[in-house]
């Protein structure tokens, strides 16, 4: 007896179907909202060169405050996978969704240098984690191409600021 095979196999359907979602762009109000989002870093970096009447503390304050607020956005992304999921497997998401907030909050208590530091340190690793959970399929393809200039704009930011701190 002749075994029946598909045409096509779910191996070539998959690669096809990946192509394809590669070349899918990045929705136009996700970039225009995240390029806005990443503008109090660049705004705030740059202030600390040209601070007017003594502000150096206050700017300091507000980019700290602000990456910690942005940084507990971030990983409230996977709140919203386990909400859509709605299933047990994905609860690993409820407990990674916490930490960059917990990071980003610890942040707040430290000196501004160590904060930049921790801050920065926390959006690449939460921005490698997503570049691994699109990989997975968690998140939409397009997701990285948004996410990774971002988070360069945002740490390049911070460093600039540990740059200020040091001179």
């Amino acid at each position: 007896m002749t075994e029946l095979r598909p045409a096509v196999s779910m191996e070539a359907i998959n690669t096809a179907k990946r192509e394809r979602d590669t070349k899918q762009p990045i929705p136009k109000i996700a970039l225009l909202l995240a390029y806005g989002g990443a503008f109090p870093f660049l705004f705030l970096s740059f202030c600390l060169w040209f601070p007017q009447n003594n502000q150096i503390p206050l700017i300091h304050d507000a980019l700290n405050t602000y990456s910690a607020i942005i940084l507990s956005f971030v990983g409230a992304i996977y709140w919203g996978i386990y909400i859509s999921e709605g299933s047990e497997r994905l609860s690993w998401h409820l407990i990674v969704s916490i930490l960059p907030a917990l990071v980003g909050w610890f942040a707040l208590f430290a000196t501004h240098f160590l904060s930049y530091f921790v801050l920065s340190a926390a959006f690449g690793i939460v921005c490698l984690y997503d570049i691994n959970q699109t990989k997975k399929g968690y998140l939409p393809v397009w997701f990285p191409k948004l996410r990774v200039p971002i988070t360069l704009l945002v740490i390049l930011s911070l460093i600039n600021a540990q740059i200020f701190i040091l001179v």
